[in-house]
């Protein structure tokens, strides 16, 4: 499964990559499972549909397969830091995940993994508490229980969790619990259903596609306070099949 998953976000990355560049071919037909998030025209959907959306990603035999790209860069002048050369730093640091999670059924699998780069006073001062981790998990849903399979000290462990709010009802479904059909208005310029929060809150593009599913998620938000700019950007590119997911074996 290991090499599935490489090369589906392998492919996610590099439609991402190819936008703007002119050697990509913009004339060349893309598949729709390589399109990147900014590529995806959306269409209206009715009331009904949203909903029905919203309630797909908990149905049992649902299959779904999402990549999720997110970056926030932080541009730093003049904040105080003790440790600093005159009492300040600044400097340009940034802090990116990626992540995959799928749902197959009653089954789900999610891996994530972040990296930080940039300038080093910027991390250890306005990053900190923002760690490299690669985190992976897996969900198994019964009649009776839901279960959760994570590492510990290396050795798979597996336990009982109460929550349907798990897995990749979190990972993406979440963008539900904050936005209803009434919030959003249809752009056919931003290709999609669009939420603008102002200045309090992110820009939020939601996409689906002929079926009524949700397909994409775009989110942007800049925001400014005492010396630091942090520019967040996210994609969420979501397909309707999923491979097999084996869970992995529990070692007392």
């Amino acid at each position: 499964m290991k090499k599935q998953l490489a090369k589906m976000l392998a492919v996610a990355l590099a439609g991402a990559m190819c936008l703007g560049i002119a050697a990509c071919g913009e004339d060349e037909e893309k598949a729709p499972e390589e399109l990147s998030a900014e590529e995806i025209v959306g269409v209206e959907v009715t009331a009904e549909q949203w909903k029905a959306a919203v309630e797909q990603f908990s149905e049992n035999d649902e299959k779904c397969t999402a990549i999720i790209l997110m970056e926030q860069v932080y541009e730093v002048t003049d904040y105080p830091s003790p440790d600093a050369e005159g009492g300040k730093i600044s400097g340009k640091a940034s802090y990116n995940g990626e992540a995959l999670a799928i749902k197959n059924g009653s089954k789900e699998y999610m891996k994530s993994e972040t990296k930080i780069s940039g300038d080093e006073a910027v991390k250890n001062n306005v990053l900190k508490g923002m760690g490299e981790e690669v985190f992976e998990q897996y969900i198994e849903r019964t009649a009776d229980s839901n279960f959760d399979y994570q590492q510990e000290d290396g050795k798979w462990k597996k336990r009982s969790i109460s929550s349907n709010k798990v897995g990749f009802s979190v990972s993406v479904g979440h963008f539900f619990d904050y936005y209803a059909f009434e919030d959003a208005t249809f752009s056919a310029e931003e290709k999609g259903y669009v939420i603008d929060e102002g200045s309090t809150g992110p820009h939020t593009i939601l996409k689906f596609n002929d079926q009524g599913k949700l397909v994409a998620v775009i989110q942007s938000q800049t925001s400014e306070r005492d010396g630091i700019k942090m520019t967040m950007s996210q994609t969420v590119t979501i397909s309707y099949d999923a491979e097999e997911i084996v869970l992995p074996t529990v070692e007392e």
